[in-house]
């Protein structure tokens, strides 16, 4: 079953507290990581997490992690993310895939000399 979350009323810490301990059998999960960036980026700035005391900041690491469904470390390296550029931004990777070692041509005489040879490779 899907239903959407609309978590704009919890406003206090207390309301978080409030809300986690109450949640405490519900699993969530949001749909793309988009979206959960932007969640949780928007609950970050909603918080002002950056002023926030070491144990309201646990609480808050809390929530996000229960609402994204991420891990703790996870979280926290997004958070990590923010503070340092007030953005949480997927980090796009393009990897680099192994350059072509034979052509088509090579393939091709390779073939040719195993065929003299009467297929011994």
């Amino acid at each position: 079953m899907h239903t959407i979350m609309n978590d704009t009323r919890i406003e206090t810490i207390e309301q978080v507290r409030q809300f986690l301990s109450g949640a405490s059998l519900v699993e969530f999960s949001i749909s793309s990581k988009n979206e959960s960036y932007k969640w949780i980026e928007q609950t970050l700035i909603r918080f002002r997490y950056g002023s926030r005391n070491k144990t309201d900041k646990g609480l808050l690491l809390d929530l996000i992690e229960k609402v994204s469904g991420y891990s703790r470390i996870q979280v926290k390296r997004l958070v990590k993310q923010y503070l340092a550029t007030g953005r949480i931004k997927r980090r796009q990777c393009t990897r680099q895939g192994f350059a072509q070692k034979y052509t088509r041509e090579d393939i091709r005489l390779l073939a040719d000399i195993d065929e003299l040879h009467g297929g011994l490779s």
